[in-house]
């Protein structure tokens, strides 16, 4: 599976998941990204910059809203969204799974420009509980209260992706996003001279 850029949701620095950070770091590292988007919203709580300086890609982003991203030139080819936990932080953040299935959808000029990918075991479910045993499980997935997925085999005895294919009826009528019309798609942005990045 070819991936463009890793979402890495709430890397916070007090959170103790040590067995789950080192795999994730492995797992991110061999996937070989260009981009990794650190997705923090809490100004108060600190990042664990330890975990984000291991991680090897040529662009780390740090953006506050949806507009920013948009904007940015980064939002192109399969996103993988990892980290913890699964469920209202992955979800309904900001910058969170809905938001960016609702550009996805409802934006034509992104329609097709990017795919939205989770993976199981790079994703923590159950607070408290380290990797494996706080893993997201394939029915987790399947079962999402807000979006709809397809399973993508990558092969066999390789752990499969999941792709969003759509955004459950109950999920719709909620404004995730809010005003999208303000924002364009930019093809030409230089991203080595954006100060966001790093």
């Amino acid at each position: 599976m070819n991936i463009f850029g890793i979402v890495l949701v709430d890397p916070w620095k007090d959170d103790n998941y040590p067995k789950f950070n080192q795999y994730l770091v492995e797992k991110i590292n061999s996937i070989n990204p260009t981009c990794v988007f650190i997705n923090c919203e809490s100004g108060e709580r600190e990042r664990n910059i330890e975990l984000i300086d291991q991680i090897n890609c040529p662009i780390k982003s740090y953006f506050g809203n949806m507009g920013e991203w948009m904007k940015s030139g980064l939002l192109i080819g399969n996103w993988l969204y990892v980290g913890s936990h699964w469920g209202i932080c992955v979800h309904v953040n900001v910058l969170g799974l809905l938001n960016l299935a609702n550009v996805w959808k409802y934006d034509r000029v992104y329609n097709k420009r990017f795919n939205i990918l989770v993976r199981p075991d790079l994703l923590l479910h159950k607070i408290g509980e380290d990797y494996p045993d706080g893993s997201c499980s394939k029915h987790e997935i399947l079962n999402d209260r807000y979006l709809e997925w397809q399973e993508i085999n990558a092969g066999p005895n390789t752990i499969p992706y999941y792709r969003v294919i759509d955004i459950k009826q109950d999920s719709e009528s909620k404004d995730h996003i809010g005003n999208q019309a303000m924002y364009t798609y930019d093809t030409t942005i230089n991203r080595k001279n954006d100060q966001r990045l790093t």
